[in-house]
């Protein structure tokens, strides 16, 4: 660089020797993925910019992160202990909210993540980065949103009488198999709804029949123990997860085959999703 602050051609010519991704190239996955994970700052930072700004015009700002899960609880506090105290059992409230808490995070992840790539292709034209950065981006800021969320879920459950257990040691690593999973929907869901966008508008309705179908709000327990299609809800990742979530927490009873359910789901999920996600690279820049 000049004395005077000036940018001489040299420092120019070095600068544009910096490899670059052609767009709509097919790379290797190793290259692929080296180059998403190249400018950390971006992958990482970005993220948690969109975080503040999404309330900075607000009053509280920040702080709406903590509120709305406190939100959330006295809502449901109020409908189970005020106008249906006799619904369900005597840990019912408990279980109720580890449940929504779950099941409200994986149904963020994955949404946020299939609209990631309309959101961000002005960016991927702008910048030119592996089109798989957007879902990731996505996933951070989903994942750093949640923290206040687990915050309040513990201080509830144990307001309510719930013991520190030692399955809360487990708790991180349940908390990464809910990322992973949701993660790899996300990628799955990018890629399909890129190629049909009708499909984002029937998002909200497949997502509340799975959230009554993954007895987030009723035990199911009961209803299907003993039948033959038992093994279906175990199958369900959603059903696995919630429970698997609830066992850490609350110390409910989890079968085996459930627990093997949602450790297979979130660990070959991504693996899945990154393959149908890389068959429309050549579609996320049009």
């Amino acid at each position: 660089m000049a004395h005077d602050g000036r940018v001489s051609n040299e420092d120019a010519t070095a600068a544009f020797k910096e490899p670059i991704i052609t767009i709509g190239a097919r790379l290797g996955h190793r290259e692929y993925l080296r180059e998403a994970l190249r400018h950390p700052d971006f992958v990482w930072r970005y993220p948690l910019v969109e975080l503040r700004a999404k309330n900075r015009e607000t009053v509280l700002g920040i702080a709406w992160e903590l509120i709305t899960p406190l939100l959330l609880v006295l809502t449901w506090w109020l409908i189970r202990g005020v106008v249906f105290p006799r619904v369900g059992g005597s840990d019912y409230l408990q279980q109720l909210i580890v449940g929504i808490f779950t099941y409200q995070y994986i149904q963020r992840n994955v949404t946020n993540g299939a609209s990631s790539i309309d959101k961000s292709r002005a960016l991927m034209l702008s910048f030119n980065f592996p089109a798989i950065v957007s879902p990731i981006q996505h996933a951070v800021g989903s994942f750093v949103s949640n923290i206040p969320n687990i915050f309040v879920m513990l201080v509830f459950v144990l307001s309510c009488g719930t013991q520190i257990r030692l399955s809360w040691l487990l708790l991180p690593a349940i908390i990464v198999l809910q990322t992973l999973f949701s993660f790899g929907g996300s990628l799955t869901l990018a890629r399909l709804t890129v190629r049909n966008p009708d499909l984002r508008n029937t998002l909200p309705f497949i997502f509340r029949l799975i959230f009554y179908a993954s007895g987030v709000i009723f035990p199911l327990e009961d209803r299907i123990r003993g039948k033959s299609i038992a093994w279906l809800f175990d199958l369900n990742p959603f059903y696995a997860i919630v429970h698997l979530t609830r066992w850490a927490v609350n110390g409910s009873p989890l079968h085996v085959v459930t627990m093997i359910s949602a450790i297979s789901w979130a660990l070959f999920l991504p693996v899945i999703g990154y393959g149908i996600f890389r068959t429309g690279d050549h579609r996320y820049v049009e």
